[in-house]
């Protein structure tokens, strides 16, 4: 009976974790210079940052050039739903700390990522939406985040 009790243990030790997620996910050279015409440096990294902490979770964008961050969202609030099972969350968070420039090149993706109805996100609007970990690779150093209503993927390295 003890050998079965510490086998389950063991087990458990093992298995992906599932109640606490810290995410670093980026994207190099997604903004392209032909999109924009602008006086502002072409974008060349999106990082998110994701932290889901048993109920608590906290979205970071930032938005990077040759010059440092240009434009940012942090979001953050709680864990309202999760399947274990399907490693998925639903989160209801809030824009604590919003920064745009004026032609945003942040702001118009994430209404798409985030499938926002508003017209814009502002400071303390809150934001509902569901990720699910799709694929965590066999060191669990990777995963594949989804944002499931607008399927964007994101590859992510595990904290």
């Amino acid at each position: 009976m003890l050998l079965l009790f510490t086998g389950a243990i063991t087990i458990e030790q093992l298995a992906i974790p599932s109640d606490v997620w810290l995410l670093s996910c980026s994207a190099d050279g997604y903004f392209s210079a032909p999109q924009f015409n602008s006086e502002h440096p072409i974008p060349d990294k999106l990082t998110l940052l994701v932290n889901i902490e048993h109920q608590q979770a906290a979205l970071h964008y930032l938005l990077e050039s040759g010059t440092g961050v240009t434009e940012f969202i942090v979001m953050q609030g709680k864990v309202t739903r999760r399947d274990l099972r399907a490693l998925s969350y639903q989160l209801a968070l809030k824009a604590n700390s919003v920064q745009w420039q004026d032609d945003s090149r942040l702001h118009p993706y994430l209404l798409n990522e985030l499938s926002y109805v508003e017209q814009s996100i502002k400071l303390n609007a809150p934001v509902l939406l569901d990720v699910q970990i799709r694929h965590v690779d066999s060191p669990h150093s990777r995963v594949l985040l989804t944002f499931m209503s607008s399927n964007s993927l994101w590859s992510c390295q595990v904290n």
